[in-house]
């Protein structure tokens, strides 16, 4: 019975003591997070890396898309519709899908291909662009810059720049494939856009991790 006494009283000190991390760790996390919002607001990084005396901290930002109307989805997808949505007790998207349509809705595109950006990079040989039109998809954005570091002599920042403008050209692409796959005129495409507008809304979030 001693055993079991001093057993209780240890685990209600440990519960203690976790909640108290628990509360110090949300504390600390929160505290990062707008350490970093603020770091990466106004500039077109999705993501941050930070040095410790321990350890190193990489923070990221996420979007999450939620479906408002759900009555403007095939009116968005047209014949895309099957491929890009899956009906459910809650409408699903594809996560190509959902990349493009938090591009168009944030105004996160350039009217262009990815190929056209990777055309247009500075300081990259022939070779190099090559090479960048095989690995640079717009889908990965930490992926694409770290190919773009490693076929090419551009530093990190620019880098970084190309690959957002990759990542933007990328949803540009798609968009203009679904418009020529169900027939929508130029003239219909800002009408479109209200619809997606109207139809979703965008949410960010920032995940970190240590390493």
């Amino acid at each position: 019975m001693t055993d079991l006494r001093k057993q209780i009283d240890e685990l209600a000190a440990i519960k203690v003591d976790m909640g108290k991390l628990k509360e110090r760790k949300d504390k600390l996390e929160a505290e990062i997070i707008k350490q970093c919002t603020s770091d990466l607001e106004n500039t077109k990084y999705k993501s941050i890396r930070y040095e410790g005396d321990v350890f190193d901290l990489t923070a990221v930002t996420a979007e999450s898309l939620k479906i408002t109307y759900n009555t403007f989805l095939p009116l968005i997808f047209g014949k895309a519709y099957k491929d890009a949505v899956t009906e459910k007790t809650e409408y699903s998207l594809s996560a190509p899908a959902k990349r493009m349509l938090i591009g168009l809705w944030k105004g996160n595109y350039v009217k262009c291909t990815v190929n056209e950006v990777i055309e247009q990079m500075k300081g990259v040989s022939d070779e190099e662009r090559k090479q960048l039109a095989k690995k640079c998809k717009g889908i990965n954005y930490d992926k694409d810059v770290s190919n773009i570091m490693k076929f090419t002599s551009l530093s990190e920042d620019d880098a970084k720049e190309y690959a957002y403008l990759i990542s933007e050209a990328k949803v540009w692409q798609d968009f203009k494939n679904m418009l020529i796959l169900n027939g929508v005129n130029e003239n219909e495409i800002d009408d479109l856009l209200m619809k997606i507008q109207s139809a979703f809304v965008v949410e960010d979030s920032t995940k970190i991790s240590l390493s």
